[in-house]
């Protein structure tokens, strides 16, 4: 999956309070049971940043590519009970 957006210039702000398009792909990734992997690489070398921008050339600028899929099961952590505590 990767996130792209307009270019912004260098004032342009988020606006407080309003989560970004990578933090609400994670957390609903993650709600929804799937193992998720931010990947910059791929933006961050000058070749795949080209082949990228020409795969999402009609949504914007490629920021982020992320893998989402599903993880392994999480390993069930069994407690000990816990002694009593001395009177």
């Amino acid at each position: 999956m990767a996130l792209a957006g307009h270019r912004a210039g260098a004032g342009a702000a988020r606006r407080p309070g309003r989560p970004g398009a990578l933090s609400a792909l994670l957390l609903t990734a993650t709600a929804d049971g799937l193992a998720t992997a931010p990947i910059s690489d791929t933006i961050e070398l000058a070749w795949p940043r080209r082949m990228m921008r020409e795969l999402v050339a009609d949504v914007g600028e490629p920021y982020l590519v992320v893998r989402v899929g599903w993880g392994r099961r999480p390993v069930t952590c069994l407690r000990r009970r816990a002694a009593p505590a001395p009177r």
